[in-house]
């Protein structure tokens, strides 16, 4: 257990899955050191797959185990990650992904910065090959854009634009003195937490320096179609466009026309639902009409690699 005697620099918070073997490697990328603060919160794991009585886990001095019996999903364990947070700075890592071997002496550099957060680049691979994958290209653009437009717009773009929580130094003030928590949904639960946490920053830095690697798994492309997954990300994107109008950055507005076109291969009734929500936000169904055509063909460029990693 962590020794509360001593300052804590960094919360790392890491929601967990019946993956306790990449659990482990995740943590192992993370220094020993009093400083750190690691947090794995345990979904209700399935018993006959998942044992932490021998795990490496248990001999880590400061690594704490939640173990959440409701099962509720990566946002409200995340959600009790924050709760017990203890240090300056979070780290969200997500259990099959890991750190780079000196990421911490990078982030050490910002230990005392006056940021609210510190975007860093990331990379992606796919796990069962070690191949170069194409999760991380997006962030990179988002990062590589909005250092080229500068601090004449204070790095707006990330701001908004980032919508996930890795590769992020947080300052747990702004989280705290904002009352901002992830969405207890099952999927895309960390959109409004990231724009949410991006907007209320007084100050934001950007680093290229690659200190996450996002791991891409078999299946786990496949797995994200369903009604519920479409029906989530549908509603959670209407909240978002909503956010950003609020604040007069309608620009920014992100395409829903995808998730509302799989709702409707459902049925009547759900499209019919999702048509109420649209119409409840306020959402201009066209909204991103001239980067569909670029979507099209980068996804039937990416097809024959991605289907690799798709299952029947």
């Amino acid at each position: 257990m962590l020794d509360n005697s001593k300052k804590v620099n960094y919360t790392v918070i890491i929601p967990h899955y019946n993956s306790l073997g990449l659990l482990e490697k995740c943590v192992k990328s993370i220094p020993d050191r009093s400083d750190i603060q690691i947090i794995v919160i345990d979904d209700n794991s399935d018993p006959n797959l998942v044992d932490f009585s021998n795990s490496y886990l248990i001999k880590r001095n400061n690594v704490e185990v939640i173990f959440n019996k409701n099962g509720k999903g990566a946002g409200h364990a995340r959600n009790l990650g924050l709760a017990k947070a203890q240090g300056k700075w979070l780290l969200f890592v997500d259990s099959d992904d890991y750190l780079v071997c000196d990421s911490f002496n990078v982030f050490d550099k910002y230990l005392n910065s006056e940021a609210d957060i510190v975007y860093f680049g990331v990379d992606s691979i796919y796990a069962d090959t070690g191949e170069m994958a194409n999760r991380h290209n997006r962030i990179m653009d988002i990062l590589t854009s909005s250092l080229l437009d500068g601090e004449s717009c204070s790095y707006e773009k990330v701001r908004l634009k980032h919508l996930g929580p890795v590769g992020k130094l947080i300052s747990k003030s702004i989280v705290e003195d904002n009352n901002i928590k992830f969405d207890e949904v099952w999927y895309s639960n960390d959109v409004m937490f990231s724009v949410q946490t991006g907007w209320a920053a007084k100050k934001v830095l950007i680093d290229l320096s690659n200190v996450y690697v996002i791991t891409v798994s078999r299946g786990s492309l496949t797995n994200r179609r369903n009604l519920n997954n479409y029906r989530s990300r549908f509603e959670v994107y209407l909240r978002y466009n909503k956010f950003v109008r609020g604040i007069g950055k309608s620009k920014y507005q992100m395409s829903i026309m995808n998730y509302y076109l799989n709702i409707a291969k459902y049925g009547v009734k759900p499209w019919w639902q999702a048509t109420l929500k649209m119409i409840q936000y306020r959402n201009n169904p066209f909204i991103g009409i001239k980067n569909w055509i670029n979507t099209i063909v980068k996804i039937h460029k990416n097809r024959k690699k991605i289907s690799r990693y798709l299952t029947n």
